[in-house]
């Protein structure tokens, strides 16, 4: 099968507004500059955009147009390597969807032991921080918790103290 009828075929597959790179594609290293040029071809068409370097998406349309993806599909490169999770979401953003807070997070935090995430792409902007343990799939919500509990614990003293 020629690489183009490969890409195609597997983006055929992949569902609307979710985000992709040449890993999900399952092309092989050596063929990235050719798969480079297929997926150049493709945003031209319009099957397929781009929201960074390297990550494409396939647009939904609805009646009132073009939907991007949300900003967890987007990102979703930035939390996991190679379909292995390295980061996890922390911070206001977390306490916001778990209920804690009604407050919204401008910008997103992003902890991870291995690498110092920072992003600011468009709307999308996260600040490093520092996870004290590796990140796994089965770990990153307990992780969540605990940093809630420690966020917590120093907001409750930081308000009673100003009292």
């Amino acid at each position: 099968m020629k690489l183009v009828q490969k890409i195609r075929t597997q983006i055929n597959k992949l569902p609307e507004g979710e985000t992709f790179g040449y890993a999900e594609l399952g092309i092989a290293k050596a063929d990235y500059q050719s798969a480079a040029k297929v997926m150049e071809r493709l945003q031209k068409k319009g099957i397929i955009k781009k929201t960074s370097k390297g990550i494409f998406y396939k647009p939904e349309q609805t009646k009132f147009g073009e939907l991007k993806p949300n900003e967890a599909e987007l990102l979703k490169p930035y939390l996991f390597d190679k379909g292995k999770r390295i980061a996890y979401i922390t911070g206001y953003a977390l306490y916001n969807r778990s209920g804690l807070t009604t407050q919204m997070a401008f910008r997103y935090s992003i902890a991870s032991r291995s690498k110092r995430i920072s992003i600011n792409r468009g709307t999308i902007k996260a600040k490093p921080v520092k996870s004290y343990a590796e990140v796994t799939d089965e770990n990153y919500e307990l992780l969540g918790f605990l940093d809630a509990m420690k966020d917590l614990k120093k907001n409750t003293r930081y308000r009673y103290k100003n009292m």
